[in-house]
């Protein structure tokens, strides 16, 4: 009935002559039952408002039961013995995380079982909590919090409420998973941290929340070292260096490594150790290069026509210590030389006259870098030469020295890593010369042939493992590497590697469905 029809009748009923009373009482409990469908309305709408009004109140004493899990694990993760946990991933798959499992991450990518945080009893772990730590295990009590926050499903309590990991995944800027363990400089990655948090369980006004919280993932400041004469990632049976003396130090990823295997010359200082900083990354291969192919016969770099004019193209470089440099860069698929050829490599503009003009630029430095894609193998005689003085030059005309640097020619071993890792792709030099160079060759094996006592690298060898067996290793205690050379010389970018990583202020904050996963 429409109330305004109705409250008229009510109010002539009144007027109606006494004939007409029976009309009264239906009209008065027609009145009585609206002013109930009323009140029921309106405490049904009070009773609505009140719960509506506790759920929001338990929502909310969720998410910051939520965000104090957050605080608890990053205060966990930002500790200088922990913060190796930031580099790795987490498992998502909640019914696998208990205690002794090991976890299949899918929040890798790879479906497969790697160095997570729930099998830290399984996995050697990155130690950075202090100086000459590489290759120690953590203090286990350091993991304990972490176990028990992540090696189970259980709810943790906190004064806010209960809480629990769902997950964390390590990745780029851009969300591809990162390789566990890497913090690839100069940009960090990111951590993407899944928490729940819980009030009230069991009860009406129970209540669950889920955000999700991005943390930066910066290097850390970087191992404070001298460039070495040698290092290694790997071990060949835990021989570092096979028979070889190394003249300069030598530092070893591999904790299977006998360091005290190693031979140095008589009454040298250098010294060999475990390090935890990564090898340098390899730069960035070239937009376009110079392309050489395979080099199996004499040739004198950079090359110039009969008017001396160099007929390579030449580009530049910055070194760390902020200076540019020309360079030629060369794109190599492989070298072979035997039987005497010679690959002469000039870092010094070495030309007395260009086009029948006396040559003022003699002298001036610049930079020579192979990008090789396979084996460097010299048999026999077969040399690289890199040296100043200048062998092949004439007495009494030689180039002068003064802005010589024996780490300008750069030799980047791109081989990818083998699945038989017996068939390493390989920088074999020879025992009768020794070049000048800075080799970083991350999945290469080094070794110097033959019995000659005067043969390796000058500079730094960079490398997976060194041969000390078959066609590319010696077996004489030859010193194969002279270590020569500064970072501050290297390409920019070629330098120590970060230790511990720092971790940022948050940089995301989201709330999550519960169910997405």
């Amino acid at each position: 009935m429409n109330p305004e029809k109705f409250f008229r009748l009510i109010i002539f009923a009144h007027r109606r002559p006494a004939n007409s009373r029976g009309f009264a009482l239906p009209m008065a409990i027609m009145v009585g039952l609206v002013l109930t469908v009323i009140s029921v309305v309106i405490m049904q709408r009070s009773m609505f408002q009140q719960n509506d009004s506790t759920n929001k109140a338990a929502t909310s004493q969720a998410q910051n039961a939520a965000e104090a899990g957050v605080a608890r694990i990053a205060n966990l993760l930002n500790e200088p013995q922990r913060r190796f946990l930031a580099t790795l991933p987490a498992c998502r798959d909640l019914p696998l995380r208990t205690s002794g499992q090991s976890c299949t991450d899918t929040s890798t990518g790879t479906g497969t079982v790697v160095p997570n945080w729930q099998n830290l009893t399984e996995t050697q772990i990155r130690n950075w909590s202090g100086n000459n730590v590489a290759c120690k295990l953590i203090d286990d009590a350091f993991l304990t919090d972490v176990r028990a926050i992540s090696n189970s499903a259980d709810w943790q309590t906190l004064p806010q409420g209960r809480f629990r990991l769902v997950g964390y995944k390590y990745t780029d800027a851009s969300g591809a998973v990162l390789p566990p363990g890497k913090v690839p400089v100069p940009n960090g990655g990111v951590g993407v941290l899944t928490v729940e948090g819980s009030v009230n369980p069991g009860q009406p006004s129970a209540a669950v929340s889920r955000i999700e919280v991005k943390i930066p993932i910066k290097p850390g400041p970087p191992d404070n070292f001298n460039i070495p004469g040698l290092w290694v990632t790997n071990t060949s049976s835990g021989s570092v260096a096979g028979n070889n003396t190394i003249a300069g130090d030598v530092l070893v990823n591999d904790c299977s490594g006998n360091l005290g295997g190693i031979s140095f010359p008589s009454g040298s200082t250098y010294t060999a150790k475990y390090t935890n900083a990564d090898m340098p990354a390899l730069p960035p291969a070239p937009g376009s290069c110079n392309n050489l192919g395979n080099i199996n016969a004499n040739v004198t770099l950079p090359r110039r026509d009969g008017n001396n004019i160099y007929t390579d193209a030449r580009t530049n470089i910055t070194l760390n210590n902020g200076n540019a440099l020309p360079a030629y860069i060369y794109c190599v698929s492989s070298i072979s030389l035997g039987g005497g050829k010679e690959v002469r490599v000039e870092t010094l503009d070495t030309r007395p006259t260009v086009a029948g003009v006396t040559n003022p630029n003699r002298g001036e430095r610049f930079m020579v870098i192979f990008h090789l894609t396979g084996n460097l193998d010299l048999g026999g005689n077969g040399k690289i030469v890199h040296e100043c003085p200048i062998p092949y030059e004439a007495t009494g005309a030689k180039t002068p020295c003064s802005n010589y640097a024996v780490t300008d020619f750069n030799i980047y071993g791109r081989a990818p890593l083998p699945s038989n890792l017996s068939n390493l792709p390989k920088i074999c030099l020879a025992g009768a010369s020794f070049m000048d160079a800075f080799i970083l060759a991350p999945n290469y094996e080094y070794g110097v042939s033959g019995s000659g006592g005067n043969g390796g690298v000058r500079g730094t060898v960079m490398v997976r493992q060194v041969s000390n067996s078959g066609g590319c290793g010696s077996n004489t205690s030859n010193t194969v590497i002279t270590q020569t050379g500064t970072w501050d010389d290297m390409v920019a970018g070629i330098q120590p590697q970060a230790t511990a990583p720092t971790l940022g202020a948050f940089t995301g904050w989201t709330s999550r469905p519960t169910d997405e996963y």
